[in-house]
């Protein structure tokens, strides 16, 4: 009587090329997990700098006169959050105000915000201008946003606009 074996599992190379499958896929995914993330950060930024232009308009009018910068304090502003997270502001720069991905500010025209670990910046013009600047031309262009011809943000040399 011939007794077989039966092979029960996989070989090497079976399970080589499975792993070979899931690092393919997992390099295609994760580039566009990131711009998605990126993406949700920078729509949080532009409802914060919404809200400060805003509170920076009512406190305009009601003190009739206009900021070239403010102090938080100065504001009308609830940013509490659900989960009990608060936006803070920065004790040593009394108009600079930090989530946990980014900076904001004010400026004379509108508020700018700075994402850590990133090299583009946000800004909202008063007018209602989306505009992003960094130095590399690729950046603000990768998230949708077109050159644009006559606006200036502080320190940048590549200013694009979002529609």
């Amino acid at each position: 009587m011939l007794n077989k074996q039966v092979k029960k599992g996989f070989t090497l190379i079976e399970l080589l090329v499975v792993v070979l499958i899931i690092g393919i896929l997992a390099s295609v995914a994760l580039p566009q997990y990131q711009k998605a993330v990126e993406k949700s950060r920078q729509a949080e930024a532009w409802n914060i700098m919404q809200a400060v232009n805003s509170a920076v308009k009512v406190a305009e009018m009601e003190r009739d006169t206009t900021y070239s910068s403010i102090y938080w304090d100065e504001l009308v502003l609830d940013f509490s959050r659900g989960n009990g997270n608060n936006l803070e502001h920065n004790p040593l720069a009394a108009t600079s105000l930090c989530t946990k991905y980014f900076c904001c500010l004010y400026e004379s025209n509108g508020t700018v915000c700075m994402p850590f670990n990133t090299e583009y910046r946000l800004k909202l013009t008063q007018t209602g201008k989306r505009l992003c600047g960094s130095w590399n031309t690729t950046t603000c262009a990768g998230f949708g946003a077109k050159k644009a011809s006559s606006e200036e943000m502080y320190g940048e040399s590549n200013v694009f606009e979002f529609d």
